[in-house]
């Protein structure tokens, strides 16, 4: 399977403001097609989400059937600072080893819930990137 993967940041109007006709959603969405461990990337995603974003594990759903196994886990970061609240889910599917990986990060403002949700997504990628070039290294 090919991999491949789709990161969605809205785009802030030039004056900066957001009016309720706006369509664009006040979030940011990472998602990738991979092979892989389903275990091993969700406790990778899981670890990367409490060190890199310092969110809390709200709640968690798993479910099998058959060979396709589901987990979902939303983390939510409430910022003490600067008033900033956000929400991560993580959806994770696999069939056997073809993963299919959707990380959306919810926050709240539109202007600097913006640049913070793009922020927290950043930080996520590249434990999935890391994740991935790990797997392709020879192992002796």
């Amino acid at each position: 399977m090919t991999e491949y993967h789709r990161h969605f940041i809205p785009e802030l109007p030039p004056d900066g403001t957001h009016t309720p006709q706006q369509t664009t959603p006040p979030l940011a969405k990472y998602e990738r097609h991979l092979t892989g461990d389903f275990d091993a990337l969700l406790q990778t995603l899981h670890t990367s989400i409490r060190k890199e974003v310092g969110a809390e594990r709200l709640e968690g759903s798993d479910h099998i059937s058959a060979n396709i196994r589901f987990a979902v886990r939303v983390y939510e970061y409430i910022g003490f600072i600067r008033d900033t609240y956000a929400s991560i889910t993580v959806t994770l599917v696999g069939n056997e080893d073809q993963l299919f990986l959707s990380l959306i990060v919810f926050g709240n403002g539109f202007v600097r819930g913006a640049q913070y949700r793009e922020r927290t997504l950043k930080k996520l990628i590249p434990a999935v990137d890391t994740y991935i070039e790990e797997r392709r290294l020879p192992r002796f």
